[in-house]
């Protein structure tokens, strides 16, 4: 009677077992099929890091208090970013080209009904903001990251 009722203990904890078993699997499966998907689109880099990331979550048990502390302390320092394909940077940038084409062709109409006068008017006025751009802004940072280049230089030299 002993041996029949530890026989049955023992196939009721296997049962058990085995459906929790079977409920991890399937999770981390649903997970890993996700994952899979996101690493279509981004770099070797990108992937390893996320995988390794993945592998550190499993080692610290996926549900218990060190893995969610891990994963909330690496969602502070890490800042997700989105992975933008290809296909749709050369839509942007198609888009951006064919504004940029649209809006010079109506400025040349607008110039053409305007007159000579209103073009040389135009000209000067791009002219002088160009030039204000480049004496206010594009030159001093310029200046400064060379100026910055020497700080570094003479804090390097004092160091060693």
């Amino acid at each position: 009677m002993n041996t029949y009722l530890s026989t049955y203990i023992l196939q009721l904890i296997t049962a058990v077992f085995r459906a929790k078993l079977l409920a991890a699997v399937e999770h981390v499966s649903a997970l890993a099929a996700s994952e899979i998907e996101i690493f279509k689109f981004v770099t070797d880099k990108l992937a390893g890091i996320e995988i390794i990331h993945l592998f550190i979550v499993d080692l610290l048990g996926r549900t218990t208090a060190t893995a969610k502390i891990f994963e909330q302390i690496n969602k502070e320092d890490f800042k997700r970013t989105r992975v933008v394909t290809m296909f749709s940077k050369f839509i942007a940038g198609a888009i951006l080209i064919s504004m940029n084409v649209l809006f010079a062709y109506y400025s040349v109409l607008f110039g053409f009904i305007q007159g000579i006068i209103w073009q040389r008017q135009y000209v000067f006025f791009i002219n002088e903001t160009l030039e204000v751009v480049w004496m206010h802004f594009c030159v001093p940072s310029i200046v400064v990251s060379a100026e910055m280049r020497n700080v570094i230089i003479l804090i390097e030299a004092m160091i060693d």
